[in-house]
């Protein structure tokens, strides 16, 4: 029983340590951020900082598979046929491939290849995301024309001048200026 009786006052004044360490030096002083608001204000500073579209945080890939398909991209979708695809991007919310597998996106035209495909686009503003502004400022940035007379075609999207890395359109248009639904990968 000594050793008991013994203990007991070092127990109480270890626990009265601890109590007056936890104690706010005076009560007029503004209590402090918790380490999750600390977390909170990090992560923000981080998305600010390091803005990634290719990589979405948990809450806008709910958003995003949850949101109803728009009307422009319900109508491509059925205009396409049985045969047709619109695969939307979850990151960006946007077209990430409009395919077909019967045939070619558009009719037969004599008009330049770039316009073929600047004009589907623009035809189709929120399947894609771009405003007639925001198409027509599209800069061409590649132009190969293959052994079959196809052009390939690569766009670059530009903000103040600054090319946007990872966006942009691909496109390929037949000789008889017919629009060629994107591969599958």
């Amino acid at each position: 029983m000594t050793i008991a009786r013994s203990r007991r006052p070092v127990a109480a004044v270890a626990a009265a340590v601890l109590c007056i360490g936890i104690v706010p030096a005076s009560a007029s002083a503004a209590p402090s951020p918790g380490p999750a608001d600390a977390v909170r204000q990090h992560q923000r500073d981080e998305r600010r900082a390091n803005f990634d579209g290719r990589v979405p945080d948990a809450r806008t890939l709910t958003a995003l598979r949850t949101k109803q398909r728009s009307a422009g991209v319900t109508k491509l979708d059925k205009g396409l046929g049985a045969q047709g695809l619109v695969d939307i991007d979850p990151a960006t919310g946007t077209a990430r491939r409009v395919a077909r597998v019967d045939g070619f996106l558009t009719t037969a035209s004599d008009k330049p290849a770039k316009e073929i495909a600047t004009g589907y686009v623009a035809a189709n503003p929120e399947v894609f995301g771009l405003s007639a502004a925001e198409t027509a400022a599209l800069r061409l940035r590649k132009d190969y024309v293959d052994i079959d007379g196809t052009h390939h075609l690569s766009f670059e999207q530009v903000v103040g001048g600054v090319p946007v890395f990872g966006n942009g359109v691909k496109a390929a248009v037949t000789k008889h200026g017919e629009l060629v639904p994107t591969p599958f990968s």
